[in-house]
């Protein structure tokens, strides 16, 4: 089985519903809140791979890089991730590096290691807004590419988190998915 990270904004009293942590499966609570991204670069400079913001996110992009799978169960806001979820998505930059490659002829960063990722989004609260789904899986696959994964999947779920919701259960559409991350 490969490692799983799964990264939620629930509070505690919901997140119950999710899967319980093993030695394969990672569950990191986005709140509450970490810093959002200073966009100093210290993660490339000063602390490769490590944010230098002192805080629960700091070392987020390192757990990362030890999971093959990153599952993101996140509150539909705005058509893309929960602001919550968010600071750890953008936090997680030292996931990559400084340095530039083309990839599918596209100028892209780097990864910093050779391990394949998945990235699978699953919004909940989507209703029927159908812009904002489209939206949403713009941005996950846009989320995928820079973080050089090589298969991406998102997921909507119209009603509030329940039992099942990181599964293919009743309730849970896919809006978009593919093994390679094209060029956006």
């Amino acid at each position: 089985m490969e490692r799983q990270l799964i990264l939620h904004d629930l509070d505690p009293e919901t997140a119950v519903i999710l899967p319980p942590q093993t030695e394969d499966r990672t569950v990191f609570a986005a709140l509450p809140m970490a810093r959002p991204c200073a966009g100093c670069f210290g993660c490339w400079v000063r602390t490769p791979g490590a944010c230098v913001a002192r805080d629960r996110a700091a070392g987020f992009a390192g757990l990362l890089s030890r999971h093959a799978e990153l599952t993101v169960l996140s509150r539909m806001a705005f058509g893309g991730f929960s602001p919550a979820v968010k600071r750890f998505i953008d936090r997680s930059i030292a996931h990559v590096l400084h340095f530039f490659e083309i990839r599918g002829g596209v100028m892209r960063h780097a990864a910093r290691t050779g391990a394949p990722l998945k990235l699978t989004a699953v919004f909940y609260g989507t209703g029927d807004d159908g812009e904002a789904m489209e939206l949403a899986g713009r941005v996950v696959r846009a989320n995928a590419a820079n973080l050089g994964a090589t298969a991406w999947e998102t997921r909507f779920a119209a009603g509030p988190p329940r039992p099942g919701i990181l599964g293919d259960g009743p309730g849970a559409s896919s809006q978009a998915g593919g093994r390679e991350v094209p060029p956006l």
